[in-house]
């Protein structure tokens, strides 16, 4: 489906050869040629980016923006602005522009700079379908004003001098060279925003820096503004289109590179709280809300897992369904609120005395499942003895209990080379039912014990 594009100018010709350049790229493009007739046209939908000249007969490109953001609220659309004022661009990105152009810098910026909104954009409305969470848009991101930005400085022999951004009160500048570049960012600087200083000479080493820092595991999410020499559009072109958040042009005042900088840093802290509630989200999905144990979401594919890991390996594992004795009495004597702190007890003991590589899950209700990789029957019965000893020498204390309450436990072990003419994918269920049968006999033997699909204990 193509993206929808609205170019508002007020000079007929900037429009058509904008417009001709944005057809050919594959996206659909409607123009107008002032404010009142942009703001007429959202009535009818919202486009997927607005691209507007300050060239508007009928308002400012501030009020443009504020006019926009008033209509439309929350589901207001990037707006791209094209602006020869120096003095107004860093006051245009305040206001909710999400980049700001020379019309100098060319068709050729105006297409990157186009690309790279619609994919943030995009990742934006991805994560925010991840997050379920309400977004109020990038664009309004913006640091507490008490707060400074922590920022990489990364240039090169031949790169611009100092200037004033770097002394800018808001930023806190660190600076490295290309040289260094990775390990200084792979280090403990991922959050700072990296600035990229691209001198003449030396484009296609820079260039390659930026697409190595998005293809490394560690910098990948790192926020990157390129800054580029005067007339050099088309490599602040090529910037964005190898992974820069953003590119700039010289000259540039250092408000708007501070205002750049804050917005990059603002983003990506928003950004990695919404991967952080996606994680925390699939996380919690995976997990049993009262024992903390992995939940039957997560324990059946990783069995599933295992098996097939077994089956490459020709390494056994085993399976244990562990079921409370008499928890019923546990609830009808004490409550169904000291029943829940025997279940997190009993939970954690059957951790902490699981290796590394086991799981435990909670299977539901007093059941429990246990699996271990890379085991052999004398292991696992030592493993089900032992488990069944420890809770029966352990009574279950915690200040919510007004005495220690003694439980016993019951374990159904099955090994997977026990049945060797199963196949991987058969597998899980079969050790499941093996050693839920065994559980039954454990029960039936005199409980507080384990039994396994060929002997007793």
């Amino acid at each position: 489906m193509q993206t929808k594009l609205l170019i508002v100018d007020g000079v007929s010709t900037n429009r058509v050869a904008l417009k001709v350049a944005l057809a050919t790229s594959w996206y659909q493009v409607e123009t107008v040629s002032c404010a009142q007739d942009a703001l007429a046209l959202l009535d009818q939908g919202i486009p997927g980016l607005i691209i507007v000249n300050d060239t508007l007969p009928d308002a400012s490109l501030l009020k443009f923006c504020h006019l926009v953001t008033e209509k439309t609220q929350e589901a207001r659309p990037p707006i791209l602005a094209i602006s020869a004022t120096r003095h107004l661009r860093a006051e245009l990105l305040t206001a909710g522009a999400e980049d700001v152009l020379r019309s100098s810098d060319g068709v050729r910026h105006i297409l990157a700079a186009t690309r790279a909104v619609l994919r943030g954009r995009a990742r934006d409305e991805e994560w925010q379908l991840r997050d379920m969470a309400p977004d109020h848009g990038p664009s309004n991101l913006m640091l507490n004003d008490a707060q400074t930005t922590p920022v990489l400085r990364i240039s090169a022999i031949g790169a611009s001098a100092p200037n004033a951004w770097i002394d800018h009160p808001k930023l806190e500048v660190q600076f490295a060279n290309f040289g260094r570049a990775m390990p200084e960012i792979t280090k403990e600087t991922q959050s700072r925003v990296t600035v990229l200083e691209i001198p003449k000479g030396q484009e296609r080493i820079v260039l390659e820096l930026i697409s190595n820092l998005r293809s490394n595991h560690d910098t990948r999410n790192t926020p990157i503004l390129a800054i580029t020499c005067e007339g050099q559009a088309e490599i602040a072109a090529q910037a964005l289109d190898q992974g820069a958040d953003d590119a700039v042009v010289e000259p540039v005042d250092a408000e708007e590179i501070s205002v750049r900088i804050q917005r990059l840093h603002a983003r990506f802290h928003h950004k990695s709280q919404q991967r952080a509630s996606v994680l925390d989200t699939a996380e919690s999905a995976l997990r049993d809300p009262l024992t903390g144990l992995y939940n039957r979401r997560y324990a059946i594919p990783y069995l599933e897992r295992i098996a097939a890991a077994s089956e490459k390996s020709g390494r056994p594992f085993a399976v244990m369904i562990a079921d409370l004795d008499h928890f019923k009495r546990v609830n009808d004597t004490f409550g169904h609120g000291a029943g829940d702190v025997v279940l997190k007890k009993v939970a954690k003991l059957l951790a902490r005395n699981m290796g590394a590589s086991d799981m435990v899950a909670r299977l539901g209700g007093e059941e429990f499942l246990l699996v271990m990789p890379d085991m052999d029957r004398k292991g696992a019965d030592q493993a089900a003895r032992h488990l069944c000893t420890l809770l029966a020498q352990t009574p279950i204390r915690s200040m919510e209990l007004v005495c220690p309450i003694n439980v016993t436990l019951s374990i159904g072990l099955a090994l997977s080379d026990s049945c060797p003419n199963v196949k991987a994918a058969q597998m899980p269920a079969a050790l499941l039912d093996s050693a839920d049968r065994a559980l039954y006999r454990a029960k039936h033997a005199g409980r507080n014990g384990f039994m396994s699909a060929q002997t007793a204990a």
